[in-house]
């Protein structure tokens, strides 16, 4: 072999190492930024789930501190209606009306962020309850014009109970982390 081949020869296993060094470099440098850019991703989804998880608990918060309101306001509708205090029994009347709007409020705030059936359906049964309460509250407000304490009242007051139950339970479920939520 004489010395010109053996340079080239020596020139193309130099060109393969280069080419060999440059292939395995540029593929670390591809791997490296669809890292990079998956993890950007990634922290991107987490921030926006935390969020959504966040404010679907803060919603629901509200729904059932809204529900105690109108269990309140009800006893204190009933309450002051047997002490004759009127303007106490119109306040009270506010406040029930006024939580039982919360609530309505809250649940179509909700409704966008809920991604499972299960969660829309509590979404609804929480609405059907509160509508379902709204008659039922109505008897008692005139029961307790009629001072029909023992009667109209009572019966309607026992079958409040179901609504406000149905409120307390439905919507807890809409906020657990679940899978697709």
């Amino acid at each position: 072999m004489n010395e010109t081949q053996r340079q080239v020869r020596q020139l193309a296993l130099g060109f393969k190492l280069i080419a060999s060094v440059s292939a395995l470099l540029a593929l670390m440098l591809v791997s490296s930024v669809v890292t990079v850019l998956s993890i950007d991703q990634l922290g991107g989804q987490l921030t926006e789930a935390a969020g959504v998880t966040a404010r679907k608990v803060q919603i629901i918060a509200d729904i059932h501190l809204a529900a105690q309101s109108m269990r309140t306001a009800q006893r204190g509708v009933i309450l002051y209606s047997m002490m004759k205090q009127p303007e106490r029994v119109a306040k009270a009347n506010g406040q029930f009306r006024a939580a039982a709007g919360q609530i309505t409020e809250r649940v179509a705030e909700l409704k966008p962020l809920l991604r499972t059936a299960a969660g829309h359906q509590g979404a609804q049964e929480t609405l059907g309850a509160v509508n379902g309460w709204l008659p039922l509250y109505e008897v008692v407000w005139a029961g307790c014009h009629q001072e029909d304490y023992q009667g109209s009242v009572k019966t309607a007051v026992d079958k409040t109970f179901t609504m406000a139950d149905a409120i307390d339970r439905q919507p807890r479920g809409s906020a657990r982390p679940k899978r697709n939520c």
